[in-house]
């Protein structure tokens, strides 16, 4: 069942499982046909910020109140709230708009298919910049987005029940002031963490009221793609609101740029432009998760990161030009407009291993490739994007950070930050005639052409589904560790399994490389970079096999080796 796009089952299980096997939770266990995906579940009623109408603060005011006495009561909303101005002049009455947020579930069917009663779960949140997709200038934006889908499909597939949060979006990147780009973009993140936390607390309550989705509200974790990310780190490390008032989160009055009298606390709860409420939604279930995934996003500040918070996981690129690997400043996409200071993984990942906070799999798998492709870049320096900086350095003390090399650009924006998005031209524009019916403009074409700009490979899914590949095997026996599920004790640290397929000598290597067969003869032999990409394929029948590698760049591949007795890999070091 499971898609080899990468390097092949065995590899998910260590390099050298000597028959193809699958485990749940490592490798995609069902097929696509045994996978069922509920659209659209609502999962809260709140303020939509993109819609509502501030300039009136005396009927703003009013609306706010009359929400939260509905809120607090009833919760029957009227429908003047929902409409945008001038959509139905009868209901035209309000500046406050609300919308419905929803989610999408995706799970392996429950009963005749998949007979675990409790089942982990991934809470996934998409990129997009905060915006509607289209109208933030890229082609991507909610919980519908291809990679979305596919990460989340493939969480499914493996076991969990992976739920696609869309959260409420709206800030305000194209302000030639910075205090109004910083604080619009801060407020946006805090918005959308406390949708991810209403979100994990209505899919915990279901379990109260016959478990449809057939959870475990015990075994829960977050993971966010690009703007995601943000919001994944986020919600593990803010814990406390002081950390909303270290300085660069202050105003030009002095005053922290999130009001939490308005927008409502930590947790999620009150302020008065803030409709969740303890009475409907969460009665003593919490919105704690075990873990949070980050794929491409940026922690808001290193020193949000105490000891005792979830683990964290990480793929990067070590040159994506909009969130830094390491330290520096969240750019505008597109109109190159710096906003805030963050760090990434390159720097906050040794600080959260110095705090014991990923114990659970450090130092796991020495023997797995994705690891050995990760740490083999540690502690290393390459060529950098910035004139200012020719070169980086990474950190030595990073794991549980995959930092993903891609080629380095011509230009700054042609650096590749997320090489698993994928996109269609005929999408775009069906989303530029949606938008025309509704009175609104974009150029699907100009969208496209510069978001090619930036990812040459973004309408070329099989290239993207290698890195998604790459993500979900780097982090699946992580999560297994944490979150205690499947066979994660026998995920032994530093674990060597015996290759009883084929040897290989020397290795590491530099010119020639023998494959030996331990039973039967050699049949064909395949090398492949750490980005998943093919190099070279060579065909025999012959018990050994010699190739010559002295034309590969030094560093780790893998070599997948198929006998007349089975299939198996290796890690291969080119020095």
């Amino acid at each position: 069942m499971r898609k080899k796009l990468l390097l092949g089952l065995a590899i998910s299980l260590g390099l050298s499982t000597t028959t193809i096997s699958q485990e749940r939770f490592m490798d995609e266990v069902f097929s696509d046909a045994e996978i069922m995906v509920m659209k659209d579940q609502p999962y809260s009623v709140n303020v939509n910020w993109l819609l509502s109408d501030f300039t009136n603060q005396a009927a703003v005011g009013a609306d706010l109140t009359d929400l939260q006495t509905i809120a607090a009561t009833t919760g029957q909303y009227p429908q003047k709230y929902f409409y945008p101005n001038g959509a139905n002049p009868a209901l035209d009455s309000t500046s406050v708009k609300i919308s419905v947020q929803t989610m999408d579930v995706y799970m392996p069917i429950p009963g005749s298919v998949d007979t675990m009663a409790m089942r982990p779960v991934v809470f996934y949140a998409h990129t997009g910049n905060f915006l509607p997709k289209g109208i933030n200038g890229q082609p991507t934006g909610d919980k519908n987005d291809s990679a979305a889908a596919e990460i989340c499909r493939q969480f499914a597939k493996r076991g969990y029940v992976a739920i696609a949060v869309n959260y409420r979006l709206g800030w305000n990147p194209i302000s030639q002031d910075l205090d109004v780009r910083t604080g619009t973009l801060l407020n946006a993140v805090y918005r959308s963490i406390h949708d991810m936390k209403q979100a994990v607390r209505v899919a915990k309550k279901t379990t109260l009221g016959g478990n449809p989705f057939a959870i475990d509200p015990n075994k829960t974790m977050i993971f966010g793609q690009g703007s995601g990310g943000y919001v994944s780190l986020a919600y593990g490390s803010m814990t406390r609101t002081a950390e909303l008032e270290l300085d660069k989160f202050l105003d030009v009055n002095g005053a922290s740029y999130i009001n939490q009298g308005l927008v409502g606390g930590l947790d999620g709860y009150g302020g008065l432009a803030n409709l969740y409420q303890d009475t409907f939604s969460s009665v003593g279930i919490t919105s704690d998760v075990m873990m949070t995934v980050n794929a491409g996003g940026a922690l808001a500040d290193i020193s949000w990161i105490e000891a005792g918070e979830p683990a964290i996981v990480s793929v990067h690129s070590i040159r994506d030009p909009y969130a830094p690997f390491d330290t520096g400043t969240v750019i505008v996409p597109g109109l190159g407009y710096p906003v805030v200071d963050v760090n990434g993984p390159g720097t906050f990942m040794s600080k959260v291993n110095s705090l014991g906070n990923n114990d659970a799999f450090l130092d796991l798998y020495t023997q797995d490739a994705y690891t050995a492709a990760a740490r083999s870049r540690y502690g290393e320096t390459f060529d950098y994007i910035y004139a200012n900086r020719p070169t980086v350095t990474l950190d030595a003390n990073i794991d549980g950070a995959f930092p993903m090399l891609l080629p380095l650009g011509a230009s700054l924006s042609q650096n590749i930050g997320a090489p698993w998005e994928w996109w269609s031209l005929p999408d775009l524009l069906a989303l530029e005639a949606y938008y025309a019916s509704v009175g609104q403009t974009i150029n699907a074409a100009q969208i496209d052409s510069n978001s090619l700009f930036g990812n040459p490979e973004g309408h070329n899914k099989n290239s993207a589904l290698v890195y998604i590949d790459t993500v979900h095997n780097y982090i699946a026996p992580r999560i297994m560790k944490v979150l205690q599920i499947g066979g994660w004790e026998a995920l032994a640290v530093n674990e060597v399994r015996v290759n009883d397929v084929f040897s290989i000598a020397p290795n590491p290597a530099s010119e020639l490389v023998t494959i030996t067969s331990k039973g039967g003869n050699v049949n064909a032999v395949s090398v492949y970079d750490m980005t998943g990409k093919l190099i070279f394929t060579r065909t025999s029948s012959v018990p050994t096999l010699t190739i010559n590698v002295n034309d590969l760049p030094k560093g780790v591949y893998i070599i997948n080796v198929e006998t007349e007795n089975g299939q198996n890999v290796e890690k291969l070091i080119i020095e």
